[in-house]
């Protein structure tokens, strides 16, 4: 089972609203988390991402994994994340040679993406990874259709202000990840780094220069570089 890592909330612009601010102090203490293993340390080298993402592939190279997505308990702000799913399955399966099927109804899958209330985690905790399976929490954040795909984007908040971040997708990719074999990289835009930010701007102004700023949404170098090691793709039949 993998543990969990924290999603971080940060304020940025030349008037942060007060609310948010409070929102993000309370956060502080009780992290909003993603997945991950933690009996690795990890290093901010590229070079060196290999001994520290990777741990043991779960699946031989090449191999054929089957998945499915149960939806009882979505909650209702949530209608198409088997589409995200997919499409981190797809992004996944260009790089490592994997291939990722749908389940044949009746069928047991290898990585089975549900929901659950995750009391038994840290408040907060977003997503937890078996090699079996996801499991999202009912009550995350980062899994809702205002964060549908893989693109950074602002998300307008109630009080006026927006939260900037990534895609969905790459929380779906993230643990996935995880259940393939890999753990957490410190390099710096890693898909693997223990934490996500969501950067919260007064303005849409302000919206529109942390987005023009901020990272590029990707693999890193040292993920590509971990994928290669622990699924090496040569001799793969394509579909």
């Amino acid at each position: 089972m993998a543990r969990a890592g924290n999603l971080v909330r940060q304020h940025s612009g030349k008037a942060p609203v007060v609310g948010r601010a409070l929102a993000a102090a309370a956060l502080a203490v009780g992290v909003l988390v993603v997945a991950m293993p933690q009996a690795h340390a990890a290093t901010a080298h590229p070079a060196e991402a290999i001994a520290t993402i990777s741990t043991r592939a779960n699946y031989a190279p090449c191999s054929t994994i089957t998945w499915a997505y149960d939806p009882t308990g979505e909650p209702p702000d949530v209608s198409n994340l088997s589409e995200d799913i997919g499409a981190a399955l797809r992004l996944l399966g260009a790089r490592t040679g994997l291939v990722f099927i749908v389940a044949a109804p009746g069928t047991v899958p290898d990585i089975l993406y549900g929901w659950d209330d995750l009391a038994e985690y840290e408040p907060g905790t977003q997503a937890v990874a078996w090699r079996s399976g996801v499991t999202f929490a009912v009550d995350s954040e980062v899994t809702r259709d205002r964060w549908s795909g893989f693109w950074r984007r602002a998300v307008p908040v109630g009080d006026g202000s927006r939260d900037i971040g990534s895609g969905r997708g790459w929380l779906i990719v993230h643990e996935t990840m995880h259940s393939l074999g890999f753990a957490h990289s410190d390099e710096r835009g890693s898909v693997m780094a223990p934490s996500v930010t969501i950067t919260n701007v007064a303005t849409r102004a302000d919206a529109r220069r942390e987005l023009r700023a901020g990272p590029k949404t990707g693999f890193s170098p040292g993920d590509i570089a971990a994928m290669a090691e622990l699924y090496p793709t040569g001799g793969c039949l394509r579909p």
